[in-house]
C-alpha cells in the first residue's frame, strides 16, 4: 500500500466514519465498545509483530487528541451539555 498524503488521509478517514456513524447509532454502548474493541485489535494484528506496540499507541493518542474536538462539535449539537468540556481529558 501506498502512503497517502495527510490532507487525503484525514478526509478519507471522515468520510469512512460519516460511514459508520448510521451503523453505530441507536447501538447499546456496550455493543458498540465491543465492536470497536474488536477493529482495534483487527488494526493492531494487521501489523507486522514489531510495529503493533507503535501502532496500538498512536492509534490511542490520536484518539485522546480528538476527544475534546468530538465533545465540541456535540456540546455545539446540544447533544451534551457544555460542562462535559470540563472533564475532556483521558
Amino acid at each position: 500500500m501506498t502512503e497517502m498524503d495527510p490532507d487525503d488521509a484525514t478526509r478519507a478517514a471522515s468520510a469512512l466514519v460519516e460511514k459508520i456513524k448510521p451503523i453505530l447509532a441507536g447501538q447499546n454502548p456496550g455493543v458498540v465498545g465491543a465492536a470497536l474493541g474488536e477493529l482495534l485489535a483487527i488494526f493492531v494484528a494487521s501489523h507486522a509483530p514489531e510495529l503493533r506496540e507503535a501502532s496500538f499507541k498512536l492509534l490511542l493518542e490520536v484518539s485522546e487528541n480528538l476527544t475534546p474536538l468530538v465533545i465540541e462539535e456535540m456540546i455545539d449539537e446540544g447533544r451534551v451539555p457544555p460542562e462535559w468540556r470540563e472533564v475532556t481529558k483521558l
